[in-house]
């Protein structure tokens, strides 16, 4: 269970710093930043992994 006022965030080796309140807009977020910008297909436990607060 997250805290109110968690934010979840990834940082890309690129730079981008992506975060969202609500982990399943992170992923759809961080899936569509990997694919437009690194040709790459991520899965939502891809970006979990990497997910910190």
């Amino acid at each position: 269970m997250k805290n109110a006022g968690e934010i979840y965030t990834v940082e890309c080796p690129c730079g981008s710093i992506i975060s969202d309140s609500e982990m399943s807009e992170l992923i759809l977020q961080v899936q569509e930043h990997a694919k437009i910008n690194h040709d790459m297909l991520l899965t939502a436990q891809d970006v979990e992994d990497m997910a910190h607060t």
